[in-house]
């Protein structure tokens, strides 16, 4: 028994090979973290992820719209 994205086992969700349990009263939710080195520059791309980030952390509408491709 582990925990585990569900999104990374879609797949095998979906053709039986795993089980998710539901158990009640326990929420199936986290907290995730971006963490960076403060001395070092980011890369052009991962300033613009970052600053995505910020934008749906902070409820802007267009970031909303983004999702991930299968």
């Amino acid at each position: 028994m582990g925990f585990l994205y569900e999104d990374a086992l879609k797949e095998r969700l979906a053709s039986g090979a795993f089980k998710k349990p539901r158990v009640s009263g326990l929420p199936m939710e986290g907290t995730s973290y971006i963490v960076f080195h403060k001395q070092r520059a980011l890369s052009a791309g991962a300033e613009v992820f970052l600053s995505l980030l910020r934008q749906w952390r902070d409820g802007e509408s267009d970031a909303k719209r983004i999702r991930t491709l299968p």
